[in-house]
């Protein structure tokens, strides 16, 4: 995402992000290779989807994920020790 490039997931409760809601990638199931090929033969064959969702995704690192985000959501944390 940080580098403008749409990005494929494997689905989990972990990652924090529903990079489909938010329009900058596709996910695929667990153990699905051909979920894996078809996402990722799907964006090289639609360059211009997958330009947009790198754009989008680029916008929301800048916006959500910088490092001065992370440092006070960590500080806010560790104060809570």
């Amino acid at each position: 995402m940080a580098i403008g490039k749409a990005v494929v997931v494997t689905e989990q409760e972990y990652i924090g992000i529903d990079v489909e809601k938010e329009g900058i990638g596709l996910t695929v199931k667990p153990g699905d290779v051909e979920g894996w090929k078809k996402s990722i033969l799907y964006l090289l064959e639609n360059p211009d989807i997958a330009r947009e969702m790198g754009h989008r995704g680029r916008q929301l690192v800048k916006k959500k994920f910088t490092l001065e985000i992370f440092s006070r959501k960590l500080a806010a944390h560790l104060h809570t020790f």
